[in-house]
């Protein structure tokens, strides 16, 4: 007559293959959440590429980083450069068009800002905000929103005195400044050589992280030369 198996044994049998179990469901679910964070990384870095492409499509641009930021709610960038895309396509319409556009944009940019009040390139993107906003009506926005937009350009700079977009977008602000209160080609110049000098010796943290502007500057440069 076979002896039967103590019943440790066989407890001991049924918990190694709840802990095989458990284990290999961890794997799975974590091939899972590597897997998206490759596709997030992968997608987002040619959208980004497409910013610094010789005529970006900005309208189709926001549409594709809003819904990459609605797909990866934990990220920052995807919502950054929805952000970025919505504004720059505001500066190439009229009237009630950039606020409607830029209606979007602004909530976006201050929730970005809540959860991380110490980045510099938030406040960037909200002066930017404020800057395309003065285009509706340029008499009776002027004053307000430019004084907005120069203390948020200061508190970026603040925050990142080597920040070379806050001295660009700083330095458009000047440029179209008429010359009786302080803008103007001469006033702005040095501003945009400061942030050449910056966009050199930057250093990008990651693959992500703002980096638009460079070229952008170097056109501003020139046409401050002429």
């Amino acid at each position: 007559m076979q002896k039967q198996q103590p019943n440790n044994i066989n407890r001991k049998q049924t918990t190694r293959m709840k802990t095989m179990k458990i284990l290999v469901a961890m794997a799975i679910l974590l091939a899972g959440f590597t897997a998206k964070g490759q596709d997030y990384q992968s997608d987002m870095d040619t959208l980004v590429k497409q910013i610094n492409s010789p005529a970006p499509n900005y309208a189709l641009l926001a549409t594709q980083f809003q819904n990459m930021a609605q797909a990866n709610p934990d990220t920052w960038e995807a919502s950054y450069y929805f952000v970025y895309c919505t504004t720059m396509q505001a500066f190439g319409e009229k009237g009630e068009k950039i606020d409607q556009l830029l209606d979007t944009a602004e909530p976006v940019i201050l929730t970005l800002e809540k959860k991380n009040a110490t980045e510099s390139e938030f406040y960037v993107l909200e002066a930017m905000v404020n800057m395309a906003r003065i285009a509706v009506s340029p008499m009776t926005r002027g004053m307000k929103y430019s004084q907005k937009y120069n203390e948020l350009l200061e508190k970026a700079l603040a925050l990142n005195p080597e920040n070379p977009r806050a001295l660009l977008i700083k330095g458009m602000g000047v440029l179209n400044m008429p010359a009786m209160f302080g803008g103007g080609k001469d006033k702005a110049k040095p501003l945009f050589v400061s942030a050449k000098e910056k966009f050199e010796k930057a250093s990008i943290p990651t693959a992500l992280y703002p980096s638009w502007g460079k070229y952008w500057n170097l056109k501003m440069v020139a046409a401050c030369e002429k």
